[in-house]
């Protein structure tokens, strides 16, 4: 039910232009299933742009619907702050960042265009909202993994501040 309705909404598709792309993953976390596709560009000279991300969730029933997507839309913010600028910091055994002024979050222009369904299966299911659409953003949003890539921002925010990228190279320092 969620990876069907996954493809309808999300259009995914393999036939894409070179540099461009569609990724899906899928979890089951809090009792619910989460799954999410994100188109992405890679420019020529290796800068990531996650375009869009659609999330479609079964946690069985929602009570407030608004407050749910705001959820899952914030699950899709935190997860690509880790896995674009993140972590946790130590300098001489201790933490630098201790709180969210010194933790990199992703900012509103930053983010990709975010789009949430419920596929709802009812019953006696009663599962997670927040917490289920992290684990499937950073995956689908990443291209498959033969060359190993890592962020090769330092901390910090694309040239342009208003976009929503960031400059990715492979482990051994070249190009993706």
């Amino acid at each position: 039910l969620v990876l069907r309705t996954l493809g309808e909404k999300s259009g995914f598709r393999t036939d894409l232009p070179r540099g461009q792309g569609m990724g899906v993953a899928i979890v089951e976390d809090h009792s619910s299933i989460c799954a999410a596709c994100a188109t992405v560009r890679v420019s020529r000279a290796g800068e990531l742009k996650v375009e869009k991300v659609v999330i479609v969730i079964d946690s069985g029933h929602v009570i407030n619907p608004q407050n749910a997507a705001e959820q899952l839309e914030g699950g899709v913010c935190w997860e690509l702050s880790h896995a674009w600028m993140g972590g946790l910091e130590l300098r001489d055994g201790r933490f630098v960042n201790t709180n969210f002024d010194s933790y990199p979050l992703l900012r509103m222009p930053q983010m990709p265009e975010v789009e949430v369904h419920f596929a709802l299966s009812g019953g006696s299911k009663w599962g997670g909202i927040g917490e289920p659409a992290g684990p499937p953003t950073p995956r689908a949003g990443w291209p498959p993994p033969p060359p190993r890539l890592r962020s090769g921002l330092s901390r910090g925010r694309s040239e342009n501040d208003s976009e929503r990228s960031i400059r990715i190279r492979r482990a051994d320092g070249g190009s993706p």
